[in-house]
């Protein structure tokens, strides 16, 4: 059985076109190269959990199953980001995802 954690720290965007709606709390922060102020993506840490067995047969057989984000954390919303409001490049899909696998050698 494993178990792995990954962290992705917070964040500061440019609140571009998105200056003064509520999401965009940071007026305070404007600054040169952000005068439109900025907008806080706050930390994420995922959870995964991933188990293996071993068949006892005679062939090498084993089964793999685990779970890719076991809490359902979501993604902090991204002023900057195209679409679906998150960085799709840096964090998982907002959903768990589960999976199944046999591996065979012969």
């Amino acid at each position: 059985m494993n178990y792995k954690l990954r962290y992705f720290s917070a964040l500061r965007e440019d609140c571009a076109s998105a200056a003064g709606f509520p999401i965009c709390s940071m007026p305070n922060e404007i600054a040169p190269n952000r005068p439109n102020g900025t907008h806080h993506l706050g930390a994420v840490t995922y959870h995964d959990v991933r188990a293996s067995w071993k068949l006892p047969v005679d062939l090498d057989l084993t089964i793999v199953g685990g779970i890719n984000n076991l809490f359902d954390k979501k993604p902090p919303i991204c002023l900057s980001c195209s679409l679906n409001g998150y960085d799709a490049s840096t964090y998982d899909l907002p959903s768990r995802f589960a999976y199944v696998q046999a591996n065979l050698k012969f």
